[in-house]
């Protein structure tokens, strides 16, 4: 199911994740073109009641899970801890209940590095979670604004000195992604599992690819030296493409891909998207159609020069983000703390599932409220991400919680 104009991303991405583990299944004829809100909400309930009927969801979590499903039409007030991947501050409106219900994992990757001591006593140890930090940075510019630097108490400039650390932390990650977070992802989710990512003010569906054995060398004459180790080493690794293929993918819903059958699925490599490139259900690469380009200036070569520009350069990116990668790794190997999370296993991305592309009709949600940090249900800006309020250059306002 794709995502049009302020579609609810919370209510798809659980729909998607259920679509694809083969929970559920869509009403009507496979070439139907949308499906609607009151629908697909009505499928997850009837999915819910089935759980309880079955004994596996008590009553109490039901009433609560039900009772969060007309909420994501106009979005979820989430509110992420930078500790760990599946760290969010638990609600009293349920919430929370309506992916534990279902037995969907939300993780997000906005995650301090525990090896920038400072940062971390701040981001983490003081703070604890994006509500307490913008209650930080808003009760330092109150200080900065009333008092002179002469009049402030020790206490109040070590407050004014742990919001400027805030402010760093939330400007340096406008996506609402770090690379602490994106390593703790790639080895904290259970492999050839699916769950629902908080990224860049939105939900979207994740996809930890299985771990690939290693291909073994063969034992041959042209490995008794070094050398031919590696000239072997590198021939198998041009031959198993699948060496290099990256851990994470998140479900492709955008609705302008949705003459693009060959496109399925999206890398998540890096913090911006600079790295991503297109797969197919199988996890083979996959390319826009270029027949479906409405730009007519550009004349087949042109584009065929700009798309080896592009893959040139996204070589080169991709190998130093690797060993990036890999250094960074090892590193984190050690102080880690493991994610515990029930694996829904699956053979493969939805190859047991037969979706169609649709569109939820919905319609726009009402203005967001004064007291929450809108960021909105409207799909999120693929090259550009986005950055809230409380990390622009206007003044600060007091805002709670992350509305998806």
């Amino acid at each position: 199911v794709m995502q049009n104009s302020n579609g609810p991303c919370s209510l798809l991405a659980i729909s998607n994740i259920l679509l694809l583990r083969g929970s559920i299944s869509l009403p009507g004829p496979s070439d139907r073109s949308s499906i609607s809100f009151s629908t697909l909400s009505s499928i997850l309930a009837n999915y819910l009641i089935a759980l309880n009927q079955a004994n596996i969801l008590d009553s109490d979590k039901l009433q609560s899970a039900l009772s969060v499903i007309p909420i994501t039409r106009t979005g979820l007030d989430l509110n992420p801890r930078f500790g760990s991947i599946d760290g969010f501050c638990s609600d009293s409106d349920g919430r929370l209940d309506l992916f534990s219900s279902v037995g969907i994992d939300l993780v997000h990757g906005w995650v301090a590095d525990f090896q920038d001591l400072e940062t971390w006593e701040v981001i983490v140890g003081k703070c604890g979670d994006y509500d307490q930090a913008v209650d930080l940075m808003v009760a330092a510019q109150e200080l900065t604004q009333s008092e002179s630097s002469d009049d402030l108490i020790e206490e109040d400039l070590l407050k004014i000195n742990d919001a400027s650390l805030v402010k760093k932390f939330l400007e340096s990650t406008p996506t609402q992604l770090s690379y602490s977070g994106l390593f703790q992802l790639a080895s904290g989710l259970n492999p050839d599992s699916l769950a629902a990512l908080f990224r860049n003010s939105h939900l979207s569906v994740v996809y930890r690819r299985p771990s690939l054995p290693l291909p073994v060398l063969p034992q041959t004459e042209g490995l008794n030296s070094v050398q031919g180790l590696v000239e072997r080493t590198e021939e198998l690794n041009l031959n198993n493409d699948q060496s290099s293929l990256p851990k994470l993918f998140t479900l492709v819903t955008d609705l302008s891909f949705l003459n693009e059958e060959q496109i399925i699925w999206e890398s998540l490599e890096d913090l911006e998207g600079g790295l991503s490139e297109f797969y197919d259900w199988k996890l083979n690469r996959a390319q826009v159609n270029t027949a479906h380009n409405r730009d007519p200036i550009h004349s087949e070569s042109r584009l065929g020069a700009a798309q080896a520009d592009f893959d040139l350069a996204n070589q080169l990116r991709r190998e130093e983000y690797r060993l990036a990668a890999v250094e960074s790794e090892q590193q984190q190997q050690q102080q880690q703390r493991p994610f515990k999370q029930p694996p829904p296993r699956m053979n493969y991305p939805a190859a047991n599932a037969n979706i169609t592309a649709m569109a939820v009709e919905a319609q726009p949600p009402p203005p967001p409220s004064q007291n929450h940090h809108q960021v909105g249900t409207s799909t999120p800006a693929r090259t550009k991400p986005r950055t809230s309020d409380s990390m622009s250059n206007k003044p600060l306002k007091h805002k709670k919680g992350c509305i998806l």
